[in-house]
């Protein structure tokens, strides 16, 4: 009984991490409230850069994400900034609690760009 438990736990296991291809990141998904949090935790340090490259934002609004286990999560994140213009924005959440960091803004990507 206990090794059917065992194959049990290790199938569910390895369906869990499925989504998570070592070192890349599982399937696109809509942002959810979780993600969103995190998103708007560094808005102000996405306004920023983008200012800096001569950007204005008259818009935010975080549509899709990827997600990757690493010691702790990153996100790549489609967001609109205004009518048209989107950025992708990578994330990094560490596990220990410190705040959500932004690492990477990608400006001039449409609606229907993949989040590679």
């Amino acid at each position: 009984m206990a090794w059917i438990t065992l194959v049990f736990f290790a199938a569910t296991v390895a369906g869990a991490l499925a989504q998570f291809p070592p070192g890349g990141y599982g399937k696109t998904n809509y942002v959810n409230p979780y993600v969103n949090q995190i998103v708007f935790s560094v808005k102000g340090d996405i306004v920023t850069r983008l200012n800096d490259m001569g950007i204005r934002v008259y818009g935010f609004e975080p549509l899709f994400y990827r997600a990757r286990a690493a010691v702790g999560s990153g996100y790549l994140v489609k967001i609109r900034i205004n009518y048209g213009q989107y950025i992708h924005a990578t994330i990094y959440k560490h596990f220990s609690g410190t705040p959500p960091e932004l690492q990477e803004i990608e400006v001039g990507k449409s609606l229907l760009e993949p989040l590679v």
